[in-house]
């Protein structure tokens, strides 16, 4: 018997219900650009950098099926618990889960057919080491597909946090909020990095999306931004007077989503095939 057709996955219960925890909004954009390109075969031995709690990892796993091995490397404890149990639940056996850093990876040279990594690459401590290590574990001609936001992602919010920077007396800030906003890689910041680790770039994909918000209030209380950008944003300013700059700064953004119907904010994103 096709063994599909004896494995069952019941919806209704605990566990099956676990592994459809949210992957979150802002992951599965890049994730869908990734996938409409990735090119999808009988590959080997696979890497997927930074999997957080299993995803593309899992998703790549099984949409390659048993005759690939897909290797996920994360430093997050706790993600990779959460991706280890997925697996498990949904019998996923062609994927090994591994607790490190991408600046170390624990393989052979030439092993890997592919190697993926889904808005990763802003978030290394060492991209350039990173980049060197896929570069030494990929085959020849094997391929490397990442996805990235740009430089210029927010720039509606950051707009209006410049400008409420100067109607605060606070113009000599805007050096630190322009340094933030630069942080994200560009296009050609990321060909200079992939070309010096010695991966050249074969297909480029440019896409943007938005998010849209009623207002400053419910993008400033976003778990998301909570988690993942509100910390740089308050780092623009000290800690003293932050309170006073953000209670303006939601105010600002609100008119701006009053006169608008909306706060939308574009997100310009970037898929990238190596070899």
């Amino acid at each position: 018997m096709k063994n599909y057709l004896s494995k069952k996955l019941d919806w209704r219960t605990a566990e099956v219900t676990f592994t459809y925890s949210e992957v979150s909004l802002w992951s599965s954009q890049f994730g869908n650009l990734m996938f409409e390109h990735l090119p999808i075969s009988k590959f080997k031995n696979v890497l997927d950098i930074g999997f957080g709690a299993g995803f593309p990892l899992l998703e790549i796993a099984q949409r390659f099926g048993k005759n690939s091995k897909v290797y996920g490397i994360d430093p997050w404890t706790e993600a990779v618990k959460i991706a280890r149990k997925k697996a498990k639940i949904l019998g996923i056996e062609n994927v090994e889960i591994l607790e490190s850093d991408a600046s170390n990876l624990d393989f052979e040279n030439d092993f890997f057919d592919l190697a993926v990594c889904n808005l990763g690459i802003n978030n290394f401590e060492n991209p350039e080491k990173v980049m060197s290590e896929v570069q030494r574990t990929l085959k020849p001609n094997a391929k490397f597909c990442t996805t990235s936001n740009l430089s210029g992602s927010f720039e509606e919010f950051y707009q209006v946090y410049g400008e409420t920077l100067k109607e605060l007396g606070l113009g000599h800030l805007q050096s630190k909020l322009e340094e933030q906003k630069a942080h994200r890689g560009t296009i050609e910041s990321f060909t200079e990095l992939f070309d010096k680790a010695g991966l050249k770039i074969t297909k480029k994909v440019e896409d943007k999306f938005h998010w849209r918000f009623a207002d400053g209030t419910s993008l400033l209380n976003y778990a998301f931004v909570l988690i993942g950008f509100l910390e740089g944003w308050r780092g623009i300013i000290e800690p003293e007077i932050e309170e006073q700059v953000f209670e303006k700064l939601e105010s600002n953004l609100n008119k701006l989503a009053e006169s608008k119907s909306e706060l939308r904010l574009t997100i310009p994103m970037v898929y990238f095939e190596c070899e």
